[in-house]
């Protein structure tokens, strides 16, 4: 009778164990889906702003170092974070870190040429 409890036990837990996984992975997905529309969102509004183009993979990747950047200097001056992906702030901080980094890559670009 034992001998087959522990095979089934045994069963389950695997079973158990692959959906967290699963719900996990999904999470993960679901979490970096998010943060790459944002991103977007903020690199886009930040190329309007300062007059460049650098395409949808750019201003992907702008935007997600601005919203490090803006949220790194929400949270030196509030002592707070900026909340998950989907607040309102952190979208202006990171439109707002996107717009400072493309300031200094202009910046630099500029002494680059002159």
């Amino acid at each position: 009778m034992y001998g087959l409890a522990i095979p089934v036990i045994l069963f389950i837990v695997g079973v158990l164990l692959a959906l967290w996984f699963l719900l996990v992975l999904a999470g993960s997905f679901i979490d970096l889906l998010i943060w790459v529309v944002v991103g977007l969102i903020a690199g886009w509004i930040a190329s309007m702003i300062m007059r460049t183009e650098q395409g949808i993979i750019g201003d992907i990747l702008v935007g997600l170092a601005g919203a490090l950047i803006g949220g790194a200097l929400y949270s030196l001056v509030t002592g707070q974070s900026t909340g998950g992906p989907l607040s309102l702030t952190n979208l202006v901080m990171a439109v707002i870190g996107a717009v400072i980094l493309l300031a200094v890559l202009k910046a630099i670009r500029g002494c680059q040429i002159a």
